[in-house]
């Protein structure tokens, strides 16, 4: 899951470092022998009397690989030897022919994995018994895990928390045989044959280094949650099923509000002289759903309330549990109250439906109790508009946060809701001004069935609807709006 410890990658990966550490020295021992090589037979002057040989001494490049603090450096000699029978060019020192020092560079560079082999069994049968740890051993890795999530900072204190010294469990002693220290940080994985995992003491230990102090990666870690990088909050992975409540929430929120608002509610069913009171209401209101989540986001603004991972906030996990294994520490509890906001969908809906039924409908109940009723339209408009001022809020950290949506679902739940708005908003005007034309002593749809009226409406909105857009491109605005005052096609 995106909130997994990098603990559990961080062990791994020094494990991992530490098998492969003598093949690496080996590589390295044979890059450093073809190199003093080519040097050799390119710009070493031959000593007079010698003819056209090479002298080289192999001691250096090899020694300055197998040095005191890998432990390597008494078997440089038995290194060289083997290489120089290998290459064929044994005794290098004292000259050996030009054309055997260039099958030799041939041969390191076309068999180049035999060489290595060569040196790997020149260290000795047991290599990790005979190599020692150093501390790049254990920063080098931790440096890579971290740099996914920008805490490479960290890897210092991962490092000293592991080492002899420092306040972990795992004491592993700089200078010890690799072998000393794969036996600190792994074991056998119960039920397997052979099979190793990390040790639960070495995992404790780097958690302990990524989340110490405000000053530590927990606080670096929260601040830079948001634009994490490429390992994994773009994935879907670890996505829950219930991501599809936020998901929703921006579609419907973004997508039907300037279907209704303002032309419809307010302006078709309220008032005319409480449209600007409502308008200044929500100027006003619309201000505290996001405030709310930036609070509750931050966990600073007011000291010991919010966070991240924290349930007070939307971006916490919307489940069972908010226990984000990458900050050790007690369960910060459940996020399944922020489902209560998945009812602003139906609202939303539902209002939705009453305002455009109250229009076709006068003499219901429904109607009566809506229109020109100031105290209930003035509440349904606000309310209808704060649900959708809800829904952006709490959707899209909803999405970003611990459902495991990220960055993916995040830009698809908005492409998907700015084309509903870029399609209802006209398909609503299309709508508004077939609605005005009609006087309803001579309704259109009198004497339909509701499917036929439904028929009727959607077809009429959307001729109106393609209309209107073509006549956004006009050479002549003020001819088109003379027509549209003459037909009474504004709303």
């Amino acid at each position: 899951n995106q909130y997994r410890s990098k603990a559990t990658e961080i062990v791994t990966k020094i494990i991992k470092g530490l098998n492969g550490k003598v093949d690496r020295l080996a590589s390295e021992v044979v890059d450093k022998v073809e190199q003093a090589l080519k040097q050799a037979l390119q710009s070493q002057p031959q000593p007079e009397g010698q003819g056209d040989k090479v002298t080289t001494n192999l001691d250096s490049p090899i020694s300055n690989v197998l040095t005191d603090n890998n432990g390597l450096t008494t078997l440089v000699q038995n290194v060289k030897e083997a290489l120089e029978k290998h290459l064929e060019i044994t005794n290098i020192q004292g000259g050996v022919d030009k054309s055997a020092v260039q099958a030799a560079i041939q041969n390191l560079q076309s068999k180049r994995q035999a060489a290595v082999a060569e040196v790997k069994g020149a260290l000795g049968a047991s290599h990790n018994d005979e190599a020692k740890i150093e501390d790049t051993d254990l920063q080098g890795p931790a440096t890579e895990a971290l740099k996914s999530v920008k805490l490479e900072a960290q890897a210092g204190a991962v490092k000293t928390n592991l080492k002899s010294g420092g306040s972990g469990k795992t004491q592993i002693n700089i200078g010890d045989s690799i072998t000393a220290a794969l036996g600190k940080l792994e074991q056998l994985k119960s039920g397997t044959t052979g099979e190793k995992e990390p040790k639960p003491d070495a995992l404790a230990d780097v958690k302990e280094a990524l989340s110490a102090g405000d000053s530590g990666a927990k606080t670096e870690f929260v601040s830079l949650f948001h634009i994490k990088g490429t390992d994994g909050y773009s994935s879907l992975d670890s996505a829950h099923w219930y991501i599809m409540f936020p998901f929703l929430m921006v579609l419907v929120g973004m997508g039907l509000v300037y279907c209704i608002y303002p032309a419809i509610a307010p302006g078709m069913i309220v008032p005319f002289y409480l449209i600007d009171k409502i308008e200044m209401v929500l100027l006003i209101a619309t201000i505290f759903p996001a405030l709310y989540v930036a609070i509750a986001r931050s966990g600073k603004l007011i000291p010991g309330f919010g966070g991240f991972f924290d349930p007070v906030s939307p971006t916490c996990n919307w489940g069972a549990t908010n226990k984000p294994v990458w900050l050790p520490g007690v369960p910060l509890g459940q996020g399944y109250h922020w489902h209560l906001t998945d009812l602003v969908i139906p609202t939303m809906i539902i209002l939705a439906y009453l305002f455009i039924y109250s229009l076709h409908y006068r003499d219901s109940s429904v109607a009566r109790s809506i229109i020109n009723q100031p105290k209930m339209s003035t509440c349904l408009t606000i309310l209808f508009y704060m649900c959708h001022e809800i829904s952006l809020a709490v959707g899209f950290p909803g999405i970003f946060g611990g459902n495991g949506g990220g960055s993916i679902l995040a830009l698809t739940a908005q492409l998907i809701g700015a084309f509903l708005m870029c399609l209802l908003a006209p398909y609503s005007e299309g709508y508004i001004i077939e609605y005005k034309r009609h006087d309803p002593s001579n309704w259109p749809t009198a004497g339909m069935t509701r499917w036929n009226a439904l028929r009727y409406w959607t077809k009429q909105a959307s001729k109106n609807c393609n209309k209107n857009l073509a006549a956004l491109f006009t050479k002549d605005l003020r001819r088109d709006l003379l027509l549209c005052i003459e037909r009474n096609e504004l709303i």
